[in-house]
C-alpha cells in the first residue's frame, strides 16, 4: 500500500537510490526495477502482531513491501515470500521465478513479472486483485484497495476501490513513475512534474509546486518526496509528526506508513524514522549499511550481506580507531592482516586458514581484555570476529 517511487537514479556514496525507477530513453520507456544494489538480510521492526517482525531467514532478498500487518519480499532469484496476516491468503505467493517488482496493500498483493504482465492475490473486495491484462507494464504500485501500474508507453492503468477516484487517472502518456496510498495515488511526469489524485482530505495530494523531486512515497494520508539535493518535503496529515522531516540533504530512498510514521535511508546507509512510534515502528536499528526501507504497519529494511572480506577490513579499521599500545595493536592488526591474505588465497584450504588467523586474533584480543584492552572494546571485536568465522562457515 505504500509504495515508493523514483523519477531518476541518483546514488550518493555507493548507496543506490532505491525505488521503483523509470527511465525514459527517446521515445521508449524502459524500467530499473526496485532492487536493492546487492542482495541482503531483513530486519523488521514495529507492532508484532502476526509475527510480522520474525523475517524470513536468508541473504538473498532485493526488494520489499509493506501491507497492513503482512510483508512481502522478492528474492535475487525472483521468487516471493511473504509472512504475517495470511487471513486473506495475502501470504500465499503465486509460484514462479520471474517477478521483478512487488508492492502491498493492505490486505492484498501486487507484482509485475518478468514478461510485463501483473498477478495479485489477497482480499479482493473492491476488485483489487483483478489486475488488467497485458504484457505492456513497467511498474506497480498498491493502494490500501487500489491498484495503479504503469505501461511502457508511459499511460496510467488503475483499479478496484474508487470511492475517492484514485482509479481515475490523469490523461496523458508522458508518466514514468507511481505511487499509491490507502486512498491516494501519486505519479511524475516525463518533465518532472508531479500529480496526486483521489483522496484529499488532510492535503496529501496536494502536490508541492516544485521541479526538483526525485521520488515520492505515498502513506496513509500523508506523503514524502526527495529532493534532488538530497532534502526530503512532505505534506498532508501531521497529526504524529510524519510530515515534521529531518533535516539534511544526504537522503537517498524513503517510505511512508500507514499508521502516521515516515523512514529515510541517509548516504551512509544508516536509517532515520519519525512520527507515531506507538508500536516502536520509528526505533529504527543501528548500522550504517541498509540498503532499501520499506513502511506499512511496521517498517522493515534490507541490510546488505557483507563479504568476509569487508568484515575483516572493517574489523582492521576498528583495531585501529582504539589507539591500542602500538605492540598489541600491530599483533592484532597482522593477525588480521593474515586472515585477510589466506580468504583472498584461492588456494582449497583458505577458509581454514583464515579461521585459524581469526581463532588467533581472538586468543590475542582476550589475552588483553581488561588489561591493554577495555572489556567492552574487546568483547565487541571477539563478537566481530565470530561473525566472521560463521559467516564463513556457512557459506
Amino acid at each position: 500500500m505504500i509504495s515508493t517511487t523514483s523519477r531518476l537514479s541518483r546514488s550518493l556514496a555507493g548507496v543506490c537510490l532505491l525505488a521503483t525507477l523509470a527511465l525514459l530513453t527517446g521515445a521508449n520507456q524502459q524500467i530499473a526495477y526496485a532492487q536493492s544494489p546487492k542482495p541482503g538480510s531483513l530486519v523488521a521492526w514495529g507492532v508484532d502482531y502476526f509475527q510480522g517482525t520474525d523475517v524470513p531467514a536468508g541473504n538473498d532478498f532485493v526488494a520489499i513491501a509493506e501491507g497492513e500487518l503482512h510483508s512481502v519480499a522478492l528474492r535475487a532469484n525472483g521468487s516471493i515470500v511473504a509472512w504475517g496476516n495470511n487471513e486473506y491468503g495475502q501470504t500465499d505467493v503465486p509460484a514462479g521465478n520471474d517477478f521483478v517488482a512487488i508492492d502491498a496493500g493492505n490486505g492484498n498483493n501486487l507484482a509485475l513479472r518478468k514478461d510485463g504482465s501483473l498477478v495479485a492475490w489477497g482480499t479482493n473486495f473492491d476488485g483489487e486483485s483483478n489486475v488488467p491484462a497485458g504484457y505492456d507494464f513497467v511498474a506497480i504500485a498498491a493502494g490500501g484497495f487500489h491498484g495503479l501500474a504503469l505501461r511502457a508507453n508511459g499511460s496510467l492503468a488503475a483499479w478496484g476501490y474508487n470511492a475517492s477516484g484514485q482509479t481515475v487517472v490523469p490523461v496523458g502518456n508522458d508518466f514514468v513513475a507511481i505511487a499509491a496510498g490507502t486512498n491516494h495515488s501519486l505519479a511524475f511526469r516525463e518533465d518532472g512534474s508531479l500529480v496526486a489524485w483521489g483522496n484529499n482530505l488532510y492535503g496529501q495530494a496536494n502536490v508541492p509546486a516544485e521541479n526538483d523531486l526525485v521520488a515520492v512515497a505515498a502513506g496513509g494520508s500523508h506523503s514524502l518526496a526527495l529532493r534532488a539535493d538530497g532534502s526530503l518535503v512532505a505534506w498532508g496529515s501531521n497529526f504524529d509528526g510524519e510530515t515534521n522531516v529531518p533535516a539534511g540533504n544526504d537522503f537517498v530512498a524513503i517510505a511512508a506508513g500507514s499508521q502516521g510514521h515516515s523512514l529515510a535511508l541517509r548516504a551512509d546507509g544508516s536509517l532515520v524514522a519519525w512520527g507515531s512510534n506507538y508500536y516502536g515502528q520509528t526505533d529504527v536499528p543501528a548500522g550504517n549499511n541498509f540498503v532499501a526501507i520499506a513502511a506499512g504497519t511496521l517498517s522493515l529494511a534490507i541490510r546488505a550481506t557483507r563479504t568476509p572480506v569487508e568484515l575483516i577490513v572493517s574489523l582492521i579499521e576498528r583495531v585501529s580507531s582504539l589507539n591500542l599500545q602500538r605492540g598489541i595493536a600491530n599483533s592484532l592488526a597482522s593477525k588480521l592482516d593474515a586472515a585477510l591474505k589466506a580468504f583472498q588465497n584461492k588456494s582449497q584450504n583458505n577458509d581454514v586458514a583464515t579461521i585459524n588467523a581469526l581463532k588467533a586474533f581472538i586468543s590475542a584480543v582476550n589475552a588483553q581484555r581488561g588489561k591493554q584492552i577495555p572489556a567492552a572494546d574487546a568483547d565487541a571485536l571477539i563478537a566481530d570476529a565470530l561473525r566472521i568465522i560463521d559467516r564463513i562457515q556457512s557459506s
